[in-house]
């Protein structure tokens, strides 16, 4: 994600995003273990790499007595419930408006589910902000408390930082891309041994307008795959 000649099929105007075959290199294919489905991985590649990079860089601020707050129970939000759970001893709260996704939160191991960043007390240690957008990124700074880090995946908006008040309160803000190849090689071990996992509905590519259509409608609980 540092790399200056960095590509990202589909995104950047280099075909394959939605190809039956995609050429790449050796150095970024992951072996998977004997009998595995590579669908159920599929989203790994990306929802799953944002984040554990995120809450890899997350880790080292918070400790056992730390709570902190995702905004957002969606793939990446679920991936994040699951990967702090398992990479940090903290207490995780998730905003999730939706009831289906507040619902699957709380199975993945969140301890609380609200469903407004409003309702948040503003005291928590970490925000991780995988929404970005209206009101919700100057929420997640305002619930900060001191010595607090915002955290930031979504995009799309903006926040206001008032200089004295980032002082003050000697807040930390992290902006967040995606991960390594070696966070990747992490995180296909721990859904393989089934510590990670997220919900996926299944489309075949030559059906990828509805499945275009169900990700518009909110349809879909976590990720959708295309099958070649």
């Amino acid at each position: 994600m540092h790399c200056e000649s960095w590509r990202f099929p589909g995104v950047d105007g280099w075909d394959g995003g939605y190809a039956p075959l995609l050429r790449t290199r050796a150095r970024a294919v992951v072996a998977l273990p004997p009998g595995t489905d590579p669908t159920d991985l599929a989203p790994h590649a990306d929802a799953g790499l944002t984040a554990i990079h995120a809450v890899k860089r997350l880790a080292p601020f918070v400790d056992s007595a730390a709570t902190v707050v995702v905004i957002g129970a969606g793939g990446v939000g679920q991936l994040a419930i699951q990967l702090l759970r398992i990479l940090t001893p903290a207490r995780v709260v998730a905003v999730e408006p939706d009831p289906q996704r507040a619902a699957l939160a709380e199975t993945l191991g969140a301890a609380q589910v609200v469903a407004d960043a409003s309702d948040v007390e503003p005291d928590v240690h970490a925000v991780l902000d995988l929404v970005g957008e209206g009101e919700v990124p100057d929420q997640g700074v305002r619930m900060l408390r001191k010595g607090g880090v915002y955290s930031v995946v979504g995009y799309g908006g903006s926040v206001t930082l008032e200089l004295l008040d980032l002082i003050n309160r000697e807040l930390t803000v992290q902006g967040n891309q995606i991960g390594t190849y070696a966070d990747l090689l992490e995180l296909a071990e721990l859904v393989t041994s089934g510590r990670v996992r997220i919900e996926t509905r299944r489309f075949p590519l030559t059906a990828v307008a509805d499945a275009l259509h169900a990700v518009s409608q909110g349809e879909i609980l976590g990720r959708a795959v295309l099958i070649p």
